[in-house]
């Protein structure tokens, strides 16, 4: 009986996997068609025209992938470098659009940080990347549109809930991180810097909402979380920007099991060298 249940066991768990492997496979094959039908686009008519008539584009594709793998798509954004679509609402897919190829690079990123175990709980799950990067296959994330979700996922032990959605706690959060990065890197100069933006540009704001003085010792002890360690470890690993990687629109949530919101980093190409508002992850 113990041998008959432990075979029926394997037999579901082998089914699991073959079924997991069927769907993202077809998937796979829907996110090259998808970049096949982006460049045949560039190379019949150009950069500027697939920027300006992305609706075309957009219809063109969705006839192909309903007709040939009865799913539903939709363009979900396109940037300088990728363009950016959902498939079934379940999937995203970003498929290289630049002109010279810089989104390729970008997917790569993406892909391999999605499947870095030692930061999976802050990157979106890479489910499937091409070997050129011409495309990557990501699990879907809710984009971060306003500054009090975003801080609502950072607890901290100081900040007042009815505080969350003013301006000043997103120049907060982005000096806490930083000296956190800067601590972690043993930089002196840059840990000073950070304590004196926040004792001199925002730390009366701060008091004036809770009534009471904060040191910065204090200030930086509240933010202390796995999360805010993971993301403070990830900036440094891959050189990203602290302030874009940790703001509306360049960051995301997943939903997990249980309801909680879990913070996610929706673009691994957030660095200093690209532009600010390229980085968005349903509008790269």
């Amino acid at each position: 009986m113990k041998l008959l249940l432990e075979n029926w066991n394997r037999y579901l768990k082998e089914s699991e996997i073959v079924s997991y492997q069927q769907q993202v496979g077809d998937i796979e094959t829907i996110a090259q068609d998808i970049s096949d039908k982006v460049q045949e686009f560039m190379s019949d008519h150009g950069y500027d025209w697939l920027r300006q008539n992305a609706s075309i584009v957009e219809t063109e594709i969705q006839d192909e992938i309903r007709k040939n793998f009865n799913r539903d798509i939709t363009e979900a954004g396109s940037g300088s470098f990728r363009t950016t679509y959902m498939v079934d609402n379940d999937y995203v897919i970003k498929v290289d659009s630049s002109i010279n190829g810089s989104g390729k690079q970008m997917n790569k990123e993406d892909g391999e940080v999605g499947r870095n175990p030692k930061y999976s709980s802050i990157f979106p799950k890479a489910l499937g990347v091409a070997p050129d990067g011409s495309w990557v296959i990501l699990q879907k994330v809710h984009e971060i549109q306003d500054l009090k979700t975003l801080i609502t996922l950072f607890p901290n032990k100081i900040i007042p809930s009815t505080s969350f959605g003013k301006f000043y706690t997103q120049s907060l959060l982005s000096i806490a991180l930083s000296y956190q990065v800067a601590a972690l890197q043993y930089d002196q100069n840059q840990m000073d810097f950070h304590k004196y933006q926040y004792e001199s540009m925002f730390k009366n704001s701060l008091v004036k909402d809770i009534g009471r003085d904060v040191t910065f010792q204090e200030f930086i002890k509240s933010w202390i979380s796995p999360t805010f360690i993971t993301v403070a470890k990830a900036v440094i690993e891959y050189g990203l920007d602290a302030d874009e990687a940790v703001r509306p629109y360049n960051s995301g949530y997943v939903v997990e099991e249980n309801g909680e919101k879990r913070f996610v980093i929706l673009d691994s190409s957030v660095q200093k060298t690209v532009e600010a508002g390229l980085n968005a992850f349903n509008n790269p």
